[in-house]
């Protein structure tokens, strides 16, 4: 009995592992072997090793130290023993090894793979133990027994369940006692108990929840009728007179109540006949059906006709702004916005008609900016500035600003903010290329003078987005004679009056809903009717010349790649962009901002002014018109030409194929 006598006193180990008293050591131990030599005398054919003697520690988290990895086997299995979980696999099969008399490998075996295998043993045994713990206190739980010892969780199940039993409360839960007292008979099993404690005792637990249940809704429903009835009452009152509940209305009898409903001076159409037709019928059940839902039903057809004479006029309001901002021809937001709540319900159209309109208008408004081509339309006449006189004469110097129909394209009508400080700008006349000047009575143009005080004016914003525009020299304000509002009225300066006559609106003539933001990259434009890709014209290889320098024209050549088909588009804001020449770094360009149709299409140095702004005006089969700012014409393969060398200008827009071009990224 080696292991046996050995594991009974906890013998003194070598190296002194162990404090308990030397007793008696077991068969085949020399209790009197110096440290660090094994006791064990038997001539085991198999010793552990470290590796295995580590590995065998580390299943019960224990350290190795130099001291136990010179123990005999049956010492280090004695100190695997001491140091394992109580009631642990590795445990039970330590003590089997230390008590095997007849297999003198029994230590070794352990060491190798037993421990192993039962840390193994163990490690499944987590969740069984979990999972009785688990269902235990379920059970406990259930009945309010809380703060469950340890012992109880781990003990057999009769005695689980009696103590469950014990701690049933027999008046709130009477059939929980009386299962739990069946299967705790003399012929009950632990597989009956085990089934009340996972199933029956929940089973039993519904039957006592359902039997207090039912007699507390018998107790109710009384209570409940009333109360459904005075809210239902309440409901219905506050749907046909949109008041409050009275105590005199509270008393009376259905029918009174339903007739006090049809007289209530706000019941509209549908709940008075609703109320009309449930009297009429003498039926006590149909009767309270009006009160408790009936009402509501006619009310929603009441408010559904209402809702439809609303949708019907919010249509009308919003179909008016659509198509006077179609008409205006420059609020795409506005124009968005309306669409949009056209499609949506009456919530939608209330919110576009209430705020809606104002925050679309309020960004559709065109604030003054440094290069930008606007129209001047005066908010009185609905008329645009303009340079009075026809050709020649419109070119003049000297020649006065008058008032004409706001047209497109009318380059009379169109002007460059030029800025020369805090907002203060010159309005360079988009054909004669002058500055308008406040000098004298009438207003007038002149070769621009970015010194002079009268070729400076500012713009005062007003709260309706319009603008008075005041010269810097005079003081005064740019204003239509007179109050004039026909074709030709002239335009003076005058003081601060801040009527009709003297605000302005800025329309930015690209500001619509065709045009498109197009994503900042290198592109080819490829014309759909050519084929062919727009490119700057002659050759490349002398500096500043040819394809090289500036008014260098364009013309179609076949998309074969290369620097000068290559642009780079520049953002300019609001939807205007450069487009740069790779090869030359020089921008697109209006020859000399002649508008005329057949007008060249240049390159020049990059200013990113009013002849080197381009919009891309969407087209329904995904391509492009390309659009100059300042002339309001398209880039045009003229003539119709297809073949290499065509030339490319400006022309009306009319969206044929030999305007429309394709992006490709170069």
């Amino acid at each position: 009995m080696r292991g046996v006598a050995a594991l009974a006193v906890t013998i003194t180990l070598a190296g002194g592992l162990f404090s308990a008293p030397a007793l008696a050591a077991p068969p085949g131990v020399d209790a009197s072997a110096p440290p660090g030599v094994s006791t064990v005398s038997f001539s085991a054919a198999l010793v552990s090793d470290f590796d295995q003697k580590l590995a065998a520690a580390s299943t019960i988290s224990a350290s190795v130290t130099s001291r136990e990895a010179r123990m005999a086997d049956l010492n280090f299995v004695i100190w695997i023993y001491n140091n394992a979980p109580r009631d642990s696999a590795v445990k039970r099969e330590a003590l089997k090894a230390l008590t095997n008399e007849t297999d003198e490998n029994a230590c070794y075996n352990f060491i190798a793979t037993g421990i192993h295998l039962a840390f193994r043993e163990d490690v499944r045994a987590i969740p069984i133990m979990d999972e009785r713990h688990r269902q235990r206190l379920k059970a406990t739980d259930l009945i309010g027994w809380m703060n469950v010892d340890r012992y109880y969780l781990d003990t057999n199940l009769g005695e689980f369940v009696t103590k469950l039993f014990i701690n049933t409360n027999a008046t709130e839960n009477p059939e929980i006692k009386a299962q739990a007292a069946a299967v705790l008979t003399n012929t009950s099993t632990d597989e009956q108990r085990q089934k009340f404690v996972t199933e029956g005792i929940f089973t039993a637990y519904d039957l006592d929840v359902q039997r207090r249940i039912e007699a507390a809704r018998l107790e109710r429903i009384a209570t409940e009728q009333k109360e459904a009835m005075l809210k239902a009452r309440a409901d219905a009152w506050r749907v046909a007179a949109q008041a409050e509940l009275t105590t005199a209305l509270k008393v009376m009898t259905d029918s009174e109540f339903t007739w006090e409903v049809y007289r209530a001076p706000l019941a509209r159409k549908f709940v008075k006949a609703a109320a009309q037709g449930a009297l009429d019928s003498h039926d006590a059940a149909l009767i309270k059906a009006f009160i408790f839902t009936g009402v509501h039903t006619a009310h929603q057809q009441d408010v559904a006709e209402e809702d439809a004479a609303r949708a019907a006029e919010t249509e009308k309001l919003i179909k008016e702004i659509l198509d006077r901002s179609k008409r205006d021809g420059y609020l795409p937001n506005v124009v968005a916005a309306a669409t949009a709540a056209l499609a949506g319900d009456l919530k939608a159209r209330n919110e576009f008609l209430n705020l809606g309109r104002y925050d679309a208008a309020k960004r559709d408004q065109i604030k003054p900016a440094h290069e930008l081509v606007v129209e001047l339309q005066g908010q009185a006449s609905g008329r645009c500035a303009q340079i009075a006189g026809v050709d020649a004469q419109a070119i003049e110097n000297g020649q006065y600003n008058e008032l004409w129909d706001c047209i497109r394209p009318a380059p009379k009508q169109v002007w460059a903010l030029k800025q020369v400080a805090t907002n203060e700008y010159l309005l360079m006349n988009g054909n004669s290329r002058q500055c308008m000047d406040g000098h004298s009575d009438l207003l007038r143009q002149y070769p621009c003078d970015a010194g002079n005080g009268y070729h400076r004016w500012t713009f005062i914003e007003n709260t309706d987005g319009t603008y008075q525009i005041k010269n810097i020299g005079t003081g005064k304000f740019v204003t239509v004679r007179d109050g004039q509002t026909p074709n030709a009225a002239p335009i003076t300066t005058y003081g601060n009056t801040n009527d009709g006559h003297q605000r302005w609106r800025l329309l930015n003539l690209v500001h619509r809903s065709d045009i498109a933001a197009v994503t900042v990259g290198r592109y080819q434009l490829k014309g759909v009717q050519s084929g062919r890709c727009l490119q700057t014209a002659g050759m490349w290889d002398t500096p500043n010349q040819g394809a090289l320098g500036n008014f260098a024209g364009m013309e179609l050549w076949d998309c074969v790649g290369g620097g000068k088909m290559a642009w780079d588009l520049v953002d300019l804001g609001g939807k205007r962009y450069a487009l740069k020449n790779l090869m030359s770094g020089k921008c697109l360009d209006v020859k000399n901002a002649v508008h005329l149709n057949g007008s060249q299409l240049v390159q020049y140095d990059c200013h990113y002014g009013d002849t080197e702004q381009f919009v891309f005006s969407s087209q329904p089969d995904g391509s492009y018109v390309l659009e100059s700012v300042l002339t309001s014409k398209a880039a045009d393969a003229i003539g119709n030409a297809v073949q290499n060398g065509a030339s490319v200008g400006i022309w009306d827009v009319n969206g044929t194929s030999n305007q429309r071009w394709t992006l490709q990224a170069a």
